[in-house]
């Protein structure tokens, strides 16, 4: 009775074993079933691992590795070959033309002269003899123009005020000194002219705006005569016991504007005026003579005595 006891005792110990055993083994199954997949790309490159958890029927987690989109290198394209720019053709500097000299002029072209130049003042004196009298020709190479100079007159001090790019265009940049003496021991007159780079485009314009100024030194606007061509006003001044006549003439040539002041101490001086004036020239061509209304003109000629 006891050993039955035993045996079954036995059995019942082996039986639970053998569950234990299976058990254990389907636990050992479940952890083994679990493994990484890793693959390669064609290139060789290996990929990311990401763990997914797969749940199973018996409450055991499964991982599968899933791969991961690798990331890619986008090639460079190719930059454009750059392709040479031919380049323009360079032109060839050009020299400026010299200016043509206005002196001597074609009215002496018959006559042999001889010119001599100051480059530091930027003027041209020409001279020539014929069997009778002689001649002369003045010119400014700096501000183009040129004048006759008759018997009897004579050049006197030329004074530069100022240069390019002429920084007080409202002020004189250069004047010329002419003196008449008549053959005579003492001058009979003298004249200065003063030469400015006017901003107005017309001599009525530029006269008004210095008459604001210096009423008493401009006292017209208007433009009264013509000299070279070109509109020109004469102002006679008021008499004063130092000149037997004081006059201004003012010329506008589009370019400069020109300013006579000339100074009469005896009356063979007045006479020596229109010749002077008949013999201006801005270009190369032939004087024109000068265009002064007779009743001017002979204002101008009565002086102060």
């Amino acid at each position: 009775m006891g050993t039955m006891r035993v045996l079954k005792q036995m059995e019942n110990s082996m039986q639970f074993m053998k569950m234990l055993i299976i058990w254990f083994l389907a636990i050992m199954w479940g952890v083994t079933a679990a493994c990484t997949v890793q693959e390669t790309t064609s290139t060789g490159s290996e990929l990311a691992t990401v763990e997914t958890t797969i749940p199973t029927s018996d409450g055991i987690a499964i991982t599968e590795a899933e791969p991961t989109a690798t990331a890619t290198t986008t090639p460079i394209p190719p930059s454009p070959t750059a392709t040479a720019t031919e380049a323009p053709p360079t032109v060839a500097p050009t020299s400026t033309p010299l200016p043509v000299a206005l002196c001597p002029g074609e009215a002496g072209s018959e006559l042999t002269w001889s010119c001599e130049e100051n480059s530091r003042d930027g003027v041209r004196y020409c001279t020539a003899v014929d069997q009778e009298q002689q001649f002369a020709c003045y010119e400014d190479l700096t501000h183009s123009f040129a004048l006759s100079l008759p018997d009897g007159w004579t050049t006197g001090v030329v004074v530069v005020s100022q240069r390019p790019p002429y920084p007080e265009r409202d002020k004189v940049v250069k004047y010329h000194d002419f003196i008449y003496n008549d053959n005579e021991e003492f001058e009979v007159a003298w004249t200065r002219l003063f030469v400015f780079i006017p901003r107005e485009r017309n001599l009525s314009d530029w006269l008004a705006k210095k008459h604001r100024v210096s009423p008493g030194l401009f006292p017209i606007t208007e433009t009264n005569a013509r000299v070279a061509g070109y509109p020109a006003t004469i102002s006679i001044y008021d008499c004063s016991p130092q000149f037997y006549r004081d006059v201004q003439i003012v010329v506008h040539n589009g370019d400069r504007v020109f300013v006579w002041q000339y100074y009469v101490y005896r009356e063979a001086g007045v006479q020596a005026l229109r010749p002077l004036l008949d013999s201006v020239r801005f270009s190369e061509e032939t004087a024109v003579p000068a265009e002064i209304p007779d009743e001017l003109w002979q204002e101008v000629l009565q002086g102060c005595w």
